[in-house]
C-alpha cells in the first residue's frame, strides 16, 4: 500500500490524530450510492419552500442521479463534477440550471458530510464555468463610417447619432439626459 515506510508512518500518525479528535471516519459508510441518501437529504429538506424542494427534485431527476445516482458517494472527485457541470453548459445548458444542479449536488453531499459518510464535499469548491460568455471587446466605428450613418437617419436623429457616436453613449444615457 505504502511505498516507504515514512509514508505508511505518517499515514498512521494522521490516523492516530484523526481519531483522538473525535474525526475519524469508518470508510463503509461512504461506500453507499448517492442516490441511496437522496431520500433521506429530500426528506430533512421537508422545511423549505416548495419552490426549493421542487428545483431541487428536478436537478436531482434530470441531471444529478443519471449522473452520480449509482455511484458511492466517497468515490466522487471534484474533477468529476467539475467535468459534468463544465459538460452540462458546453451542451447547452443555462448556466443558472447548471447552478441549480450543482447547487443541489452541493446540497447532497454535504448532507452526506454531516451524516459522517464523507471527509469533504467534492463539489464545494467546484466553480460554474463562464460558458465562453465574456466580456465583448468595443467596436468602433471610423468617422467616414459615422457620417454615413448619421447622413442615413434623416431628421433629427442625424444629430442624436453624432453625439451617440462621438461621447460613447448608449440610448438609455442620452435619454438621462433629456430632464437635467
Amino acid at each position: 500500500m505504502f511505498d516507504r515506510k515514512q509514508d505508511a508512518g505518517a499515514w498512521e500518525q494522521d490516523q492516530s490524530r484523526k481519531l483522538r479528535a473525535g474525526d475519524l471516519l469508518d470508510p463503509r459508510r461512504g461506500w453507499v450510492t448517492l442516490a441511496s441518501i437522496e431520500p433521506v437529504w429530500t426528506e430533512s429538506r421537508k422545511r423549505l419552500k416548495r419552490k426549493t424542494q421542487e428545483a431541487d427534485a428536478s436537478a436531482w431527476a434530470q441531471h444529478t442521479e443519471p449522473e452520480f445516482g449509482r455511484v458511492e458517494i466517497a468515490s466522487i472527485t471534484e474533477a468529476q463534477v467539475a467535468t459534468r457541470v463544465g459538460g452540462l453548459v458546453a451542451g447547452g445548458l443555462s448556466t443558472s440550471t447548471a447552478n441549480r444542479y450543482l447547487s443541489t449536488l452541493r446540497s447532497l453531499l454535504a448532507f452526506a458530510v454531516v451524516d459522517g459518510r464523507i471527509p469533504r464535499n467534492a463539489a464545494a469548491v467546484v466553480t460554474l464555468p463562464s460558458g465562453g460568455r465574456g466580456c465583448r471587446g468595443g467596436e468602433f466605428w471610423t468617422p467616414e463610417e459615422l457620417d454615413a450613418f448619421a447622413r442615413a437617419c434623416k431628421g433629427r436623429y442625424a444629430e442624436l447619432v453624432k453625439v451617440l457616436g462621438l461621447c460613447g453613449l448608449r440610448w438609455g444615457g442620452l435619454a438621462g439626459l433629456k430632464g437635467r
